[in-house]
């Protein structure tokens, strides 16, 4: 399987690049980088042979590739996607799927228009734990959901991820806050809390999808910290709790806790970087607190696994571009409802 990267930067290196070196059928074919020589070094540590300067470079060279991975900035997603899709080549590319709901729709409407499919990187849907907890779901195992939580407070993402590279990792810049010093004009700082919960908190947003379906609307919505959005599924209510709460090197904290008329599924996630490490699923009935046993694997190398499967096999991978943009707007209708008065 012939595989093209497009960034060399710190997502790459300690995600998907690991990801990929594991798949013995995976051949690494072509970098393409706007920094020269960070993408020399890259593929000089991977043997990688050829380098280009853009993703439209690289889709020039479309007949050399089976698919691309894309790991960039996604304020420039639309620009490295879009080039590749209408050279045929199939992409897969880090969440969230573009910076603006606009440019979401620009891949949204190339994949549709080229018939060649975008996978969207949401790796908590290929971790084994959400795997058992949304088939405890679908059985019923909890009868009818009363109640859910998803909560995401930060902290220690990268354990483990030094042991998955052999090049050098600049720390990226700590994450500003949109809540600390002076208040920024209100369409300014709108903006940019849009901007954090497509980037960040999206991948709680998608999870809540994946597990509880689509929600009719947004009960409530604040700033925070911590910000909580209220969404309504009809017969129930679910609580999203993001934000940044914990201290300098605390461990991770993110879980999600679904309540039934016949029990709680408890779900609570491993660092993302931490190597094999799945969720960990308890489900809580009358006759006791059980935790599922579940394969020692990650979400970031299963989901790439599965690309590269529905690759090879002709078949659209999820989740895709629709549903990267679903996310998005719902993003944009939790922004809306913490401006209402």
């Amino acid at each position: 399987m012939r595989v093209g990267l497009v960034g060399a930067g710190h997502m790459m290196q300690i995600t998907h690049l690991p990801s990929l070196l594991q798949i013995a059928e995976v051949e690494l074919v072509a970098v393409a980088e706007l920094d020269r020589a960070r993408a020399e070094e890259l593929a000089a540590a991977y043997r990688i042979p050829h380098i280009f300067s853009s993703a439209q470079e690289l889709a020039a060279h479309a007949h050399e590739l089976d698919c691309a991975v894309v790991v960039t900035q996604k304020e420039v997603h639309a620009a490295a996607i879009i080039p590749l899709l209408e050279a045929g080549v199939p992409v897969f590319t880090e969440k969230p799927l573009a910076a603006t709901r606009a440019d979401a729709e620009k891949i949204c409407a190339a994949s549709d228009r080229t018939g060649t499919p975008v996978m969207v990187g949401y790796m908590r849907q290929f971790d084994p734990g959400v795997q058992a907890a949304k088939k405890l779901l679908a059985e019923g195992s909890i009868g009818e959901v009363r109640f859910a939580q998803v909560r995401d407070f930060g902290g220690n993402w990268q354990m483990g991820a030094a042991t998955l590279h052999s090049l050098p990792i600049t720390p990226e810049p700590a994450a500003t806050s949109t809540n600390s010093g002076a208040p920024a004009p209100p369409q300014e700082s709108r903006a940019r809390t849009l901007l954090e919960w497509i980037e960040v908190w999206v991948h709680d947003v998608n999870l809540m999808r994946h597990l509880l379906g689509d929600p009719t609307g947004v009960c409530y919505a604040s700033l925070g910290p911590p910000r909580l959005a209220v969404l309504d599924y009809g017969g129930h209510e679910t609580v999203l709790e993001v934000g940044q709460l914990t201290y300098a090197n605390a461990p991770w904290d993110q879980a999600a806790t679904i309540y039934g008329t016949h029990g709680r599924i408890d779900l609570v996630h491993a660092p993302p970087l931490l190597f094999r490490q799945p969720s960990a699923v308890t489900l809580h009935t009358p006759a006791g607190a059980t935790r599922l046993h579940v394969p020692s694997r990650e979400g970031f190398t299963e989901e790439i696994r599965y690309f590269l499967r529905c690759v090879q096999q002709g078949v659209a991978p999820t989740p895709n571009a629709a549903e990267g943009l679903a996310d998005i707007k719902l993003c944009e209708q939790i922004v809306a409802a913490a401006g209402r008065p």
